[in-house]
C-alpha cells in the first residue's frame, strides 16, 4: 500500500486527532488536561479543568496573565504531551481511528498559530510536535 495523502486539519472526519476532543465520562480533553498541568496554583488547575469546552480552558490558560507557569514547563511539555496522547487513545475505539490513518502524515494544522505544536495552515510554517507525537504513537501501536 502506497503512501496516504498528509491529513492536514484535525477537523471533519479527523477531529477526534486534536486536543480539543472530549474524552471519556468526564468529557475531559487532551487540551484541558495539559493546560491544567501547565500551572502551579489550584486554582488556576480547577478553573482550566471546570473549563466547559477545550476552547475555554485554552483561553483561561492563555488569559490569566498572572498564572504562575511551571519552571520546568519547556523541558518537561513534550512528555506531558506523549502521556496525555498514550491515555487519550487507551480508549480501544480512538485508537482503531488513528492506526485506520496508516501511513498518513499527521499535520496539526493550527488556527490558533501555535508553531511549536502545529503548523500555520496559513503560512506552512510550524514545528509539528503534536502531529510528530500523533505519528510517533500510532507507530508503537502498529
Amino acid at each position: 500500500m502506497g503512501e496516504r495523502k498528509p491529513i492536514a486539519m484535525f477537523a471533519g472526519e479527523y477531529a477526534f486527532l486534536s486536543n480539543f476532543w472530549p474524552e471519556g465520562d468526564d468529557g475531559l480533553s487532551v487540551e484541558h488536561r495539559f493546560q491544567a498541568e501547565r500551572v502551579t496554583k489550584e486554582a488556576d488547575k480547577h478553573a482550566i479543568l471546570t473549563a466547559a469546552t477545550s476552547t475555554d480552558a485554552r483561553r483561561i490558560a492563555r488569559r490569566r496573565v498572572t498564572m504562575p507557569i511551571r519552571e520546568d514547563w519547556d523541558d518537561i511539555q513534550v512528555d506531558v504531551m506523549r502521556q496525555l496522547l498514550e491515555q487519550k487513545f487507551a480508549e480501544p475505539n480512538l485508537r482503531r481511528l488513528l492506526l485506520a490513518t496508516e501511513d498518513a502524515e499527521l499535520i496539526a494544522g493550527d488556527p490558533w498559530g501555535d508553531q511549536f505544536w502545529g503548523v500555520d495552515p496559513r503560512t506552512g510554517e510550524g514545528r509539528n510536535e503534536l502531529g510528530k507525537q500523533l505519528m510517533a504513537l500510532r507507530a508503537r501501536l502498529q
